[in-house]
């Protein structure tokens, strides 16, 4: 009797140490393959996040350049726009036509002649000339000229010729009777304006 109790510990001392191999190999095999496996995908999965958070801080860095580029690209497109409308692609007769006419309501003064002359062809642009005559005081004339010196688009006056109204004395007496200042000169002149070439 006192063997089998002998014989039942030792089966019983046998079971456990079989059991605990088993579960030491069962949790090194755990170890081996699922929490190896488990640390490597967490620890790519932290590499991606890294990699992505990367790239989205050049996205952000990127989505404000592409709105800097977009107010860069507005700015031009005004500038551009100012720059056509200065040097447009053709020259716009009644444009300014009717930009004169202004200019001389403002400057009280009174154009007798708008005549187109010449296209110069330059390396990068046409000078266009007009020849105009205008009715006006002296003090007018400067008026007018401060007027076209002001136009959205360049211009150049020259072959300027200021001779005594030919009717001054009438002139002078009307223009007293009608309480208004006397037009006392009549001025020839110049203008050009530009155009680009394409």
């Amino acid at each position: 009797m006192k063997g089998l109790n002998l014989t039942m510990n030792a089966r019983l001392w046998l079971f456990a140490g079989a059991a605990l191999l088993i579960i030491a190999y069962l949790g090194y095999n755990f170890y081996a393959t699922e929490y190896v496996e488990y640390s490597d995908k967490v620890e790519r999965l932290d590499t991606d996040i890294r990699k992505k958070k990367g790239e989205l801080r050049q996205i952000l860095a990127q989505k404000q350049r592409l709105k800097d580029l977009e107010s860069e690209i507005e700015l031009a497109n005004t500038e551009f726009a100012k720059l056509q409308e200065m040097f447009p692609d053709e020259e716009l007769i009644p444009r300014r036509l009717i930009d004169l006419t202004a200019v001389t309501r403002k400057s009280l003064t009174i154009p007798t002649k708008f005549l187109p002359l010449r296209v110069e062809e330059k390396e990068f642009y046409k000078e266009n000339h007009y020849a105009i005559t205008i009715s006006s005081s002296y003090h007018a004339l400067g008026m007018l000229f401060g007027e076209v010196a002001n136009f959205r688009y360049p211009t150049a006056i020259n072959k300027l010729q200021i001779e005594k109204a030919p009717d001054l004395d009438k002139e002078v007496e009307d223009a007293k009777e009608h309480g208004e200042t006397p037009r006392t000169i009549v001025a020839n002149f110049q203008l050009t304006t530009f155009t680009s070439k394409r």
